[in-house]
């Protein structure tokens, strides 16, 4: 085959799935390992890990690595494809964890589940099996990942280090707002091996330690810079921040609100929308009059 024929089946397989091809997707379309080896000196495709490409002209992002790790194990298959599976093999444990952003956590070695056994000759992939229901199961960029609820307990069944936990536990309710009720209840029967007497004291702590906002480190410096700032006269900046503020106002009113403004100001005049309704008509008038030289200039500008 033609390196130029064989560069075209390389780059649908890659436009499929995310720059990716394995060797033996290419075997199967017709690439023999001699083309491929061309291919790669000629900076076509590179290697990213055994049995699995890159095209050249992809760069390489964050989960790169993890997907050709879930491509090699089942190197044959279309990516699609695999999202179909019946057994689906999917990252799981402290892989989905890093996919998912829980914690801060870097697998030593990629994490794959499963409900059928399956094992791996490579030395940085393992397998765990797994039921895997459709609810436990999300697809992050084409990969097929546990959910933040299954990670976090699977990782609490594997005795994942204090600290560590807390952390994924704060995360999966911050960032991907899974109930605390549901967290709770599945945690619980790990609770104890953490020192805690409940899943919702596991939680609790879980969410003292890592607050949505700032740290506690953060929260204590913008304490103290309040306080410093409370002896501060501001009396001198009251003239600059109102001149700001009214030359912002009176920019916006000009600018974006100036109709609407001006459909207000004639309709509250005419007092015929009931805006005048909640005070006296005198004071009403009054407050209008002492705003006239305002009102008739904003109505003239956006005239």
């Amino acid at each position: 085959m033609h390196t130029s024929e064989a560069q075209a089946i390389l780059n649908t397989f890659g436009y499929l799935q995310y720059g990716l091809v394995t060797s033996a997707q290419a075997a199967d379309s017709g690439i023999d390992s001699t083309t491929m080896t061309r291919l790669s000196q000629r900076d076509v495709i590179r290697r990213v890990r055994r049995g699995v490409y890159i095209l050249a002209g992809v760069a390489e992002d964050a989960l790169t690595e993890i997907r050709a790790a879930w491509l090699a194990t089942s190197p044959q298959v279309l990516a699609e494809d695999r999202l179909k599976d019946e057994a689906p093999i999917v990252v799981s444990h402290v892989s989905a964890a890093s996919v998912l952003d829980l914690g801060d956590i870097t697998p030593a070695k990629h994490m794959f589940s499963s409900p059928l056994r399956k094992q791996s000759s490579a030395a940085d992939i393992r397998h765990r099996i797994a039921a895997l229901p459709d609810d436990n199961i999300t697809v992050v960029e084409g990969i097929p990942v546990t959910t933040a609820l299954r990670t976090v307990v699977d990782l609490a069944r594997d005795y994942l280090d204090g600290d560590q936990l807390h952390h994924v536990i704060a995360d999966a309710v911050h960032d991907h707002r899974v109930k605390v009720s549901s967290l709770s209840k599945r945690l619980a029967p790990y609770a104890g091996e953490y020192g805690y007497d409940s899943g919702e004291e596991l939680v609790a702590e879980s969410l003292l330690r890592f607050p949505e906002d700032e740290s506690s480190a953060e929260a204590a410096q913008f304490l103290a810079v309040a306080q410093a700032l409370e002896g501060l006269n501001t009396s001198a900046f009251e003239g600059a921040i109102v001149e700001a503020v009214r030359g912002l106002m009176t920019s916006r009113l000009k600018n974006f609100y100036s109709f609407d403004y001006t459909n207000l100001v004639n309709s509250i005049s005419n007092l015929d929308l009931g805006y005048g309704s909640h005070f006296s008509q005198a004071s009403w008038e009054g407050a209008l009059r002492q705003n006239a030289d305002a009102t008739a200039r904003i109505i003239e500008t956006s005239a």
